[in-house]
């Protein structure tokens, strides 16, 4: 099935060929269309084995390595981050406080 637009569009345009074709040919008749229109599936035998290759154990290794490092460096910038906040959010504390201690003494 065609996600997306334009797949009805095309399946009809399709079907119309065959209809077309098929009344070209002299020996079929107007009710002979319905089975030259229909899907024709091919047994489960005939259809392509996907065959996937096997990742070597190095590379596998040099895969799993990158794995741990990108971990770590999304861990340290989230570590960071949070000091960083935590120290803004601090600071920004002292100076209301300082701010409003200022205002009323």
């Amino acid at each position: 099935m065609v996600n997306g637009g334009g797949g009805g569009f095309m399946s009809g345009a399709m079907k119309s060929f065959k209809s077309n074709r098929a009344l070209l040919i002299k020996e079929r008749g107007a009710f002979d269309i319905k089975k030259i229109r229909e899907f024709k599936g091919k047994p489960f035998a005939e259809y392509k084995k996907f065959r996937f290759k096997r990742a070597s154990h190095s590379y596998l290794r040099k895969i799993r390595e990158a794995t741990k490092q990108d971990q770590l460096n999304s861990l340290l910038k989230k570590v960071a981050l949070l000091l960083v906040s935590i120290i803004l959010t601090v600071w920004g504390f002292i100076w209301l406080n300082n701010q409003l201690f200022q205002l009323f003494y």
